[in-house]
């Protein structure tokens, strides 16, 4: 039986509405249901993976965000998504991959940037790292992540004064 696109993208449009007002639960059980009938999509699998994420079920996770990647490779979500999740899984270099991949058509992403410094923080690349940090606060001038992982590096590199300017810079811009 074919299936209904109206109906399909009205669902993409409820799972999307419910992520980005937080109501991660219903996001999350209207992904799995629509999953399970058998309607595929980038936004669908991120959910669910989210929600495996939060169950401390990273490797499940994974598997079902290499696969949002594999079937939509542009998808910015989708890889960020991946990224993040090969972070917390300790695969740095992994994450680096799909961080590089995402950039190479999407260079104006701040959080993405970011995302590259903290994989390169892990890989023990500071230099290259507080490079990409500071180009996150270029495109992101807000980026809170980035000015803290920058008072962190310049700390590791025993630049105090530089660590204190940025961790003021943080307090400051914070919400």
């Amino acid at each position: 039986m074919a299936r209904d696109l109206q109906t399909d993208l009205q669902t993409l449009n409820t799972v999307l509405t419910f992520a980005q007002n937080r109501d991660f639960e219903r996001a999350g059980d209207l992904a799995e249901k629509t999953l399970a009938s058998g309607f595929e999509h980038p936004l669908l699998l991120n959910v669910v993976a989210t929600r495996l994420e939060q169950q401390g079920k990273l490797e499940d996770a994974l598997r079902l965000l290499e696969r949002a990647v594999s079937i939509a490779p542009g998808d910015v979500g989708a890889r960020n998504a991946l990224s993040l999740c090969l972070q917390r899984l300790d695969r740095p270099a992994d994450a680096l991959y799909h961080i590089d991949e995402l950039l190479k058509d999407h260079p104006e992403l701040g959080f993405a940037h970011a995302n590259k410094g903290n994989a390169l923080i892990d890989l023990g690349l500071l230099a290259r790292a507080k490079q990409s940090h500071l180009r996150a606060l270029e495109l992101e001038p807000g980026n809170l992540a980035a000015m803290a992982a920058l008072a962190s590096i310049a700390t590791h590199r025993g630049e105090h004064e530089e660590a204190r300017q940025w961790a003021e810079r943080a307090l400051i811009a914070a919400p």
